[in-house]
């Protein structure tokens, strides 16, 4: 995906582009699951908001490809709330929302095999000082 959030997430919910009748409830639902993404850790430092649908998916994230899930994310998160279904359905996009918010923070810890490990042992001090 590479157009407008806004009109993308329409088009997943059935919703037609021009019908506007419901875009100010889509756009603060999107924008609750961006805030959530923030406190996730993914995406700019700054959390992102979008108002219209002029706002386009590169405007969160240059290259989609590395965190592709979050259309997927932001979907099912307007989903949860816009149009819930009802039953297993709704469990089964709850445990959906809380893998792909699972994926996403492990995409973007900002460790990493390269991170240096810090030795805390200086701290408490060795076993081999007490013994002397």
């Amino acid at each position: 995906m590479n157009g407008s959030i806004l009109t993308d997430i329409k088009k997943m919910l059935g919703i037609m582009e021009d019908d506007e009748s419901f875009d100010l409830d889509i756009t603060i639902i999107i924008n609750d699951a961006f805030h959530r993404l923030n406190q996730l850790g993914v995406g700019p430092t700054k959390a992102f908001s979008i108002t219209s649908k002029d706002d386009m998916w590169e405007d969160f994230w240059g290259n989609l490809d590395e965190i592709a899930t979050v259309p997927t994310y932001i979907y099912l998160k307007v989903k949860s709330v816009f149009d819930p279904p009802s039953g297993g359905a709704a469990d089964a996009i709850s445990r959906m929302i809380d893998e792909k918010e699972w994926l996403l923070n492990a995409d973007c810890d900002p460790t990493d095999d390269e991170t240096e490990i810090i030795n805390l042992s200086p701290l408490w001090g060795d076993d081999d000082e007490e013994s002397e």
